[in-house]
């Protein structure tokens, strides 16, 4: 600052401090950050609330300049808000990081430079953002995961201002056929034809009173077809009139719904050769059955008829929720009309059925219509399929493991833990002499039966005390390991397969990684047998030289002399190259056996 700008600067603060009561109490009530600075960005003056963020003393702060407080990395970007206010005298604003005291802050700082008697200062004032930010990002991340949880949903969801569309999910979209930028913005009543748009008004009115609604109502695709929808609606912000609306299409349910009520019509006709089972109960007491019901179950008419309930046949499990679905049915409340059970027939074979029931009028009284079909291969059949899943994600957790395990204790180890999954108990054994388990959930005592298994080349499946053992053998120069499954069934002839599968994976990798500590070995060697060379290279220098170096002198020798010394270094470099032919040899076979792995 030059003489002259000192001078300016003193009468600007002691017209200042004139009026410094005043001017104190509106800075230090403040409760943002401000200050006043020179043209060079010099502090003159700073309120309360920066001295204490800062921790200094105000005389500390005054003649800072006010960017040593910036955070570096918004530096450039504080000069620049700087050099734009010296440039007008209109006021500048912006974002900056900085660090006061020990915190950092990000503040919205606003300043302009003001001339009082030819001096020119700035005022600045920055507020503390940081929280505000923080909160606003979170509330950014929240709303998008909500969005994205909305737009995952199966059924449509409609966001209404009043009656005016401002935000619609995914299926809302492929439920109307209208893209979300048709929708917002539009009243709802776009959805509706004419016929309903009163009733749409009106359960505006009522939603916005805070009632929910919750109905069954017709809607209009863009493409002019008439659709039918289950609605709930809901007001979630009374001051906005935010009403969040959700909705399902029920076209294809009701046309199915009515194709069931056609087909109970076509069944009563053609009952007596229908392929399932039906029945009619009333008061406890099978009062008609098809041929199909005494077929399925064993039963004669007599005998289904003197059972105190004809439900006494479904298994203990299933047999009293049975009971009071057919008691509340016939009794007129709403219960699921469709559900499977398992039954006892008479021989004591256990079968699982398909129940579908409906409450209807027999002789003009109430009574329970029952239509059952075998579903028993259905269920074994669901059984294997989720035993079978079971087994693809274990062989596919265990091709994960075999990608990137290059320990074969570890491999085992997760071989054992990965087969555990299918609820089962497994040994793994290593072959030495004999087997030797290395994890043993098994706690087998007598190893014997294992060891006839030593020459075991293919997955072998045995009854024993009441369980089936698997052998799986891991292979790698013949039988490495064995892995043995413990289970109360057995597995079927497609599992033994992928079985067999992981087994040839493990195997392979056991055998490759074998391969590939050979390969680093025979690197090793060969490095070492290059290094070998060079110091027999060095080596063969010196005898050449001296047999050079007689060759130089051999008139200044005498003859025997001369040939004593050519022939010790002769010997030399015949021992030299009998030691580099060595090392040639073992590195031609260490080749061969690379070339062979590869």
């Amino acid at each position: 600052m030059s003489h002259k700008e000192e001078i300016k600067a003193r009468e600007f603060l002691n017209e200042l401090e004139k009026n410094s009561e005043t001017y104190k109490t509106i800075l230090d009530a403040f409760p943002d950050f401000m200050g006043i600075i020179d043209s060079e960005g010099k502090i003159l003056s700073v309120n309360r609330s920066f001295i204490q963020a800062s921790g200094m003393k105000e005389e500390e702060i005054i003649g800072v300049p006010i960017i040593s407080f910036v955070h570096p990395e918004d530096l450039e970007k504080a000069i620049k808000l700087f050099e734009d206010m010296l440039k007008g005298n209109k006021v500048i604003r912006g974002e900056l990081r900085a660090i006061i005291g020990k915190k950092e802050y990000l503040l919205d700082v606003s300043g302009r430079f003001i001339e009082f008697k030819n001096y020119k200062f700035g005022i600045v004032v920055s507020k503390d953002i940081t929280e505000k930010v923080r909160l606003e990002k979170r509330f950014r991340e929240r709303e998008e995961f909500y969005r994205k949880v909305i737009d995952c949903s199966i059924s449509g969801f409609l966001l209404l201002e009043r009656d005016k569309i401002v935000f619609v999910n995914k299926t809302a979209e492929e439920i109307t056929k209208y893209s979300a930028e048709e929708l917002e913005g539009r009243s709802i009543e776009i959805l509706f034809d004419q016929k309903l748009a009163n009733n749409v008004k009106r359960a505006i009115e009522r939603l916005l009173n805070g009632e929910s609604l919750e109905l069954i109502t017709r809607f209009l695709r863009k493409d002019g077809v008439n659709r039918y929808a289950r609605v709930v609606a809901n007001l979630i912000e009374k001051d906005r009139g935010l009403i969040l609306v959700s909705f399902d299409d029920l076209t294809e349910k009701r046309e199915s719904e009515k194709k069931l009520e056609e087909r109970e019509i076509l069944y009563r006709t053609l009952v007596e050769s229908s392929h399932t089972g039906i029945f009619i109960i009333q008061n406890n007491k099978i009062v008609y059955a098809n041929n199909k019901v005494y077929e399925m179950l064993g039963y004669s008419q007599e005998e289904l008829s003197k059972l105190f309930h004809p439900y006494d046949i479904i298994s203990p499990d299933f047999r009293e929720i049975t009971k009071q679905r057919y008691w509340a049915r016939e009794g007129g409340s709403e219960v699921p009309e469709s559900y499977e059970i398992k039954v006892r027939t008479k021989d004591g074979t256990e079968k699982w059925l398909k129940v579908l029931a409906k409450r209807i009028k027999y002789k003009g009284k109430p009574a329970v219509m029952v239509n059952i079909a075998d579903i028993t291969k259905l269920k074994e059949d669901e059984e294997a399929l989720r035993r079978m899943n079971d087994l693809l994600r274990v062989a596919s957790e265990i091709k994960g493991m075999l990608l990137h395990e290059s320990s074969e204790f570890r491999i085992l180890s997760n071989l054992k833990r990965s087969f555990e999954k299918l609820n089962a108990e497994i040994g793994v054994y290593l072959l030495e002499n004999d087997f030797k388990p290395i994890s043993d959930s098994l706690k087998l005592k007598n190893f014997e039966f294992l060891n006839e298994k030593k020459n075991l080349d293919c997955i072998l499946q045995e009854f024993r005390d009441d369980k089936w053992f698997t052998f799986i053998p891991i292979h790698e120069d013949g039988l490495w390991s064995l892995l043995v499954i413990l289970r109360n069934e057995s597995f079927t002839e497609e599992e033994l397969r992928i079985i067999s599968t992981i087994s040839h994976d493990v195997s392979m990798r056991l055998k490759f990684l074998k391969i590939e500590k050979e390969k680093e070995m025979a690197l090793k060697v060969i490095v070492e047998n290059l290094r070998q060379f060079e110091e027999l290279a060095d080596k063969l220098r010196n005898p050449l030289a001296v047999i050079k170096g007689y060759l130089e002198i051999k008139n200044e020798v005498s003859e025997e002399e001369f040939i004593d010394r050519i022939v010790e270094h002769v010997d030399k470099i015949e021992m030299i190259l009998d030691e580099l032919r060595y090392r040639e040899l073992a590195t031609y076979e260490m080749k061969k056996l690379l070339e062979k792995e590869s």
